[in-house]
């Protein structure tokens, strides 16, 4: 089934056996679902690569099967090599789309992780905000370190130090 989505969120890449490093991806698509698509392999998003993406875009893709692929409701496995991008959304398109869907996390927790477990919370009050080291940084750097038979880098990443963890009032 071929889907368009607005890419929302871009998750950390992951160090996968089969896939290498991945990526997973979440959005709305053009039917006003929320859609966690995976596995999307960190080079797509490479200047150099064809279907290079950022988040803010639309891209159209086709799932493996229209079921969820795990016990979240907005997952599906996809066909990477069917990404197409189709360019930048405007700012006003996606506030529109997200104020429509502004819930609570006391309605998210409600729910539970089975029934939906993406949403968009608009917080009341920002507290503060902590950078924690990132756990896997210096695994990453030695990774990326690593150059090809041409010495060339043979991982491309932009690793960051820091996470940031925000704390809030909901």
């Amino acid at each position: 089934m071929k889907e368009k989505l607005l890419v929302l969120a871009k998750a950390a890449p992951e160090i996968s056996k089969t896939y290498q490093h991945l990526v997973c991806v979440a959005g709305i698509t053009e039917t006003g679902e929320w859609r966690r698509i995976y596995p999307i392999p960190w080079k797509i998003f490479w200047k150099s690569s064809g279907k290079n993406f950022k988040k803010k875009s639309w891209v159209e893709y086709e799932t493996a099967s229209d079921s969820p692929s795990d016990h979240r409701p907005e997952s599906r496995k996809i066909k990477f090599e069917t990404i197409k991008p189709l360019g930048e959304a405007k700012f006003q398109d996606i506030e529109s789309l997200l104020k429509e869907r502004i819930t609570c996390i006391e309605e998210l927790e409600t729910k539970g992780p089975k029934v939906q477990s993406l949403g968009v919370i608009k917080p009341r009050k920002v507290l503060d905000f902590t950078p924690v080291n990132n756990a896997n940084y210096e695994k990453l750097v030695t990774k990326g370190a690593q150059t090809d038979l041409l010495g060339n880098s043979a991982i491309k990443l932009d690793i960051p130090k820091y996470n940031l963890t925000f704390h809030f009032e909901p």
